[in-house]
């Protein structure tokens, strides 16, 4: 056992890997679209997933399918991961009443051959404009890595007291050379302004190598 089992299969290592977790996905209504902020973790130092598979399903108040999509993503040892998502649908949020989603074929590779992608967030401002009813967060992200990075996902969450997600919005970056240091914009719609401060609004890195 655990030695040789005489053919091919899955190893022991990877079997007892505990499975990446999907947290409640938050709807936003956004003019004439629903968009959707996505929160992944992965409980194992170990092992990370270079590629996995998701389902995002919106059920109506009947178990009906109002919208299904498919995605591929990818998540580091530990890492808890924000994903924003503007094309979840034309149904309005408030005609949803469940939200289904499924991580699946997952790719698990060592901490050694899949390492933690660094960056580092500088330079943060926010701006509020109670005309438009949004925020403008600005800032630079650094590629800290001896690899250039394929892409950078930017994604702004404008959070209330309690911590909970109020309003999301994102900005991809795209081939950051080693070292390079880039700059970024993420206006986030849609918000009460007159309940938030600098604060409150929170940004995550999503780097793809």
């Amino acid at each position: 056992e655990e030695i040789d089992c005489g053919g091919e299969c899955m190893s022991c290592e990877i079997r007892r890997l505990r499975p990446i977790l999907a947290r409640p996905v938050t709807l936003f209504r956004v003019g004439e679209r629903t968009t959707a902020l996505l929160e992944f973790q992965n409980p194992n130092a170990t092992y990370g997933a270079s590629e996995f598979r998701y389902t995002l399903t919106l059920l109506g108040s009947e178990g009906e399918t109002i919208h299904s999509l498919e995605r591929t993503s990818f998540i580091y040892p530990t890492e808890i991961k924000y994903m924003f998502d503007a094309e979840v649908g034309d149904a309005p949020a408030f005609a949803v009443a469940e939200v289904m989603i499924h991580p699946e074929s997952v790719v698990w590779k060592s901490i050694s051959e899949f390492p933690l992608a660094r960056t580092q967030v500088r330079n943060v401002r926010v701006e509020f404009d109670p005309v438009k009813r949004q925020a403008v967060v600005t800032g630079a992200v650094s590629n800290d890595n001896p690899f250039p990075l394929r892409r950078a996902n930017i994604v702004g969450v404008a959070m209330n007291s309690f911590g909970l997600p109020l309003a999301a919005s994102k900005t991809l970056l795209q081939d950051i050379a080693p070292g390079e240091e880039r700059s970024f914009r993420v206006v986030i719609p849609e918000i009460l302004l007159d309940t938030l401060s600098e604060r409150d609004v929170k940004l995550f890195v999503e780097a793809g190598r």
